[in-house]
């Protein structure tokens, strides 16, 4: 039988993301168990407010989130003792900011193994690679540099 939305332990108001099997609630977040019997502890760490891209949560927020993340990742690897814990942050197919946290024992399937180079099929050529590779270099400089001025980050992305 399906679930119905406000009976979920944390919805979002704003895009229905439900958080089913809460665990906890920490400082800017809620941590919920995952039913997936592939990963025994896999987690799903649930920005409080709405937000569909990370690189918008304001610094400070960002930094909490990342500290309860931390923070959900100890207490699984203490409860599970998984050989590699990974973390996901998608949101390919829910508009909600959120932590996929998979414990991976030693003896699971995707345990070691490499991304599948058919990820890698779309390459650009070297000019074209080295040119974004530069260009997000330096955004990524200007963005971080306390005292960096609006004109010189916006001569950084080439608009002004």
């Amino acid at each position: 039988m399906p679930r119905a939305a406000e009976d979920a332990a944390y919805p979002c108001r704003s895009c229905s993301f439900s958080l089913w099997l809460l665990i906890a609630r920490l400082d800017v977040s809620h941590l919920g168990l995952y039913d997936d019997a592939r990963f025994p502890g896999r987690c799903l760490l649930v920005f409080d407010r709405h937000v569909e891209d990370f690189s918008t949560i304001p610094p400070e927020d960002a930094a909490r989130f990342v500290g309860d993340l931390q923070h959900a990742a100890r207490a699984i690897a203490a409860v599970v003792k998984p050989a590699r814990l990974n973390y996901a942050l998608l949101g390919n197919k829910e508009p909600h900011v959120h932590f996929h946290l998979i414990p991976h024992p030693a003896s699971s399937s995707g345990y070691r193994r490499k991304i599948p180079s058919s990820l890698n099929a779309g390459r650009r050529s070297e000019a074209r690679y080295a040119a974004r590779r530069g260009r997000v270099r330096t955004r990524s400089r200007c963005a971080r540099r306390p005292g960096v001025s609006a004109l010189a980050r916006a001569k950084a992305r080439g608009k002004a």
